[in-house]
């Protein structure tokens, strides 16, 4: 989608492969240059579960890669440029960080017993977070997969966590309702602010503006959220909002709805709304960046 020119661009077709199997969209990473796009598609269910990884150019529309997994991805990330893309495995409990390029596996490493919810790289691509169904968020060299810090504070599991742009303030979502900002990986301490509604999804429920003030949060599946950054305070509250999809650079909010359209909402006033996409008659939107 083009929001400056209220239209649809590009449409890349999600069609049966070769031996006539439907996949189904599943997870989806878009690297912050708007370059490149990774999808983990799924066939079946349960016990008869089949995954796919396709990684596609959003500039040609053009497939980069196209792999059945052997195991099952929950979570991944791109780094902003698309040259690497990091997937954490339910089933093995592990994390590998490949080459988009190549599709060479540059580490492979274990995450303990309790999986990852969610990955996400720092604005500079030195760190990579993951976080899961324990209460710790794991920061991690990308270079080599090494942990460097394990941040503590939360009472339950970490759906949803991302990173601020302006300072690489960090900000984790737990699942009983807590957000949290680490101000600096070498720090442990952390500033709280508690009552939001954790997504069933465990990804989308929060997001930072670009220039770090301000977070929008999924309250209660109803209504979005926009708390100042530097006093955890509550400055708007968007209704008929399901989760944020982020802000734009000049600090608009995109939200997504309940029944799956689209929201543009300005920067003075959050509440408001600027436009609105409605849903395509042709299906839901599931997942936006």
């Amino acid at each position: 989608w083009d929001f400056s020119r209220h239209t649809e661009t590009k449409r890349i077709v999600i069609g049966p492969d070769a031996g006539g199997t439907q996949w189904d969209f599943f997870r989806s990473a878009v690297a912050a240059d708007g370059r490149t796009c990774a999808l983990v598609l799924i066939a079946g269910r349960d016990a008869t579960a089949r995954w796919r990884l396709q990684i596609f150019d959003l500039e040609t529309g053009r497939s980069r890669h196209d792999e059945v997994l052997v195991h099952r991805p929950y979570a991944l990330a791109l780094t902003a440029d698309g040259a690497s893309l990091a997937m954490a495995y339910t089933d093995t409990v592990e994390i590998e960080l490949r080459a988009v390029a190549s599709n060479t596996v540059r580490w492979h490493r274990p995450v303990g017993t309790s999986g990852a919810y969610a990955l996400t790289f720092s604005p500079d691509d030195r760190h990579l977070v993951w976080a899961g169904r324990d209460a710790l968020v794991r920061v991690v060299d990308a270079a080599n997969g090494e942990i460097v810090r394990e941040l503590r504070g939360h009472a339950g599991g970490v759906p949803d966590a991302t990173w601020s742009p302006r300072d690489g303030t960090l900000v984790s979502a737990g699942s009983s309702g807590d957000v949290r900002l680490w101000p600096r990986l070498y720090r442990r301490d952390s500033r709280a602010v508690a009552g939001f509604w954790a997504s069933p999804t465990n990804s989308g429920t929060l997001s930072v503006s670009a220039d770090g003030r301000q977070i929008a949060l999924t309250r209660d599946g109803q209504q979005v959220d926009v708390i100042a950054s530097d006093t955890l305070e509550i400055i708007a509250t968007v209704p008929n909002a399901l989760s944020p999809v982020g802000f734009s650079n000049d600090g608009a909010l995109l939200t997504l709805t309940p029944k799956g359209g689209l929201q543009f909402h300005p920067p003075e006033n959050p509440k408001a709304l600027q436009r609105e996409f409605a849903v395509p008659a042709d299906g839901m939107p599931t997942s936006a960046a």
